[in-house]
C-alpha cells in the first residue's frame, strides 16, 4: 500500500526536474551555449563533420580509411600501428 503511492509520487517529481532541467538546458544551450559551442567548433576542425575536414589533417587518411571499412576493427588496428612504428 505504501509502495504504490511512493513510486507514483516519485515519477512526477523526477519528471518535473527532467523537464525543468531539459527545458532550461535546451533554452540556454540553444541561445548561448549552442551559439558559442557551434561558433567555436565551426572555426575549429568541425567535430560534427570530421569526414571532409580530416583531409587537411596530417594523418586523416589512415583514420577515415579504417573507419568506413571496419569501425570495430579500425579501432584496434590504428592503436596497434602507432606503437609498432614507435
Amino acid at each position: 500500500t505504501y509502495g504504490s503511492p511512493t513510486p507514483i509520487y516519485h515519477p512526477p517529481a523526477k519528471k518535473e526536474v527532467a523537464f525543468d532541467k531539459k527545458h532550461f538546458l535546451d533554452h540556454f544551450h540553444k541561445d548561448h551555449d549552442y551559439h558559442h559551442f557551434f561558433d567555436h567548433f565551426h572555426k575549429k576542425p568541425v567535430p560534427p563533420k570530421p569526414k571532409p575536414e580530416p583531409k587537411p589533417e596530417p594523418k586523416p587518411q589512415p583514420e577515415p580509411e579504417y573507419h568506413p571499412p571496419t569501425p570495430t576493427y579500425g579501432s584496434p588496428t590504428p592503436i596497434y600501428h602507432p606503437p609498432a612504428k614507435h
